[in-house]
């Protein structure tokens, strides 16, 4: 049995059997009592995307274009009518989803069936939801939400959305800074980095790269104001919180640094890889890690673990997904049967009078 990659998902179909689970994890010392068993579904079809969450609703996508989804507290698993195989990464929309196929052609799914929305969208390389809509990100144009289509300087490969509705693109040798309104301020070119995904701040853009360093540009100017060198790859865009930037790299290590100056604050090794994160929730920054099998949530002000869950089967191999609190994660065993969990991340204030009591109650 192959087991999906990173890069290169499986494309055969499997079992899978989707426990939604807490309550076999161990606590983080301190921490709370694991979250309750929230349902076990089960259906046939292959977890091979990313899952989504949307709203209350966990959505099981597969490559040859099969469909499930899963409402909060329903007992199974429900299939809809399959669809083409996707072109991209299915995003959210509402309560159902957009699936633009191999034809060009962009579907709005939902409970109740489906809405041919838009025909001709060919080589489209990602599909991303912003507070206005979807955007299209093609080699040389961006398709912007209100359907104007805006070329680009530079040969795209990959496009993040960044707080208040702007984007950044960006290539193998360049990066292309686009406001909300739908223009672009700037270009930069660092010539001995290729750019990857990025976060922004009021004043600041932060570039993780393939290089192992964090940039921080000017946002109105893209100037550089310095760098930051890791001894191994950002693996996805940082996150800016408190006038701190978070960001995790392939060597284990998440640190923080001061979004101003670049200083380090604090760093942690993880016992796992954390190959995806940094997220947002609500009372920390989460991460999962691929070795380890673990979801762990840090304080932003020093790194310390307020929360983490275990998985007691399967290896993280795919993206999660996340609604505030709700995770959604898929996990691969040794024999042809993923895994998805569902769980709830509990408060940081519960976290807290959890610790409380422990500690009044111990000798």
């Amino acid at each position: 049995m192959t087991r999906p990659r990173l890069a290169n998902p499986i494309g055969r179909e499997f079992l899978l059997a989707c426990t939604v689970c807490g309550l076999l994890s161990l606590p983080a010392p301190g921490g709370p009592a694991p979250p309750d068993v929230f349902t076990t579904l089960e259906t046939d079809i292959p977890a091979d995307l990313p899952p989504l969450l949307c709203g209350d609703t966990a959505w099981i996508l597969s490559r040859k274009g099969r469909i499930g989804l899963a409402e909060q507290g329903a007992s199974k698993t429900e299939e809809l009518s399959p669809l083409a195989p996707p072109a991209v990464e299915p995003i959210c929309a509402g309560k159902g989803i957009v699936w633009i196929d191999g034809a060009g052609d962009s579907w709005h799914v939902g409970k109740g069936g489906r809405t041919l929305v838009e025909q001709g969208l060919t080589e489209v390389l990602f599909l991303k939801g912003t507070p206005e809509g979807a955007v299209l990100l093609f080699r040389d144009r961006l398709r912007l939400a209100d359907g104007s289509d805006l070329r680009l300087p530079i040969a795209a490969e990959g496009l993040t959305v960044l707080a208040g509705g702007s984007l950044w693109v960006y290539g193998e040798e360049a990066g292309a800074f686009v406001e909300s309104e739908g223009a672009i301020r700037w270009v930069w070119r660092p010539g001995d980095l290729r750019p990857g995904p990025a976060a922004a701040s009021k004043d600041r853009i932060f570039v993780a790269t393939k290089d192992g360093a964090l940039v921080s540009l000017v946002r109105r100017s893209g100037k550089e104001r310095y760098r930051f060198s890791c001894g191994a790859a950002i693996v996805s865009a940082p996150v800016c919180l408190e006038g701190r930037v978070i960001f995790a790299s392939r060597d284990h290590l998440v640190r923080a640094l001061s979004a101003k100056g670049g200083t380090v604050l604090w760093q942690r090794r993880l016992e796992g890889r954390p190959d995806f994160g940094p997220y947002e929730v609500p009372g920390g920054i989460a991460f999962l890690e691929s070795v380890g099998n673990r979801l762990i949530v840090l304080s932003p002000e020093a790194g310390k673990r307020s929360w983490s869950w275990t998985a007691p089967e399967g290896v993280f191999l795919q993206p999660p997904a996340f609604q505030g609190a709700g995770a959604v994660l898929i996990a691969w065993g040794e024999s042809a049967v993923p895994h998805l969990y569902r769980i709830d991340i509990p408060p940081q204030s519960k976290v807290a009078d959890e610790s409380s009591r422990k500690a009044e109650a111990a000798p």
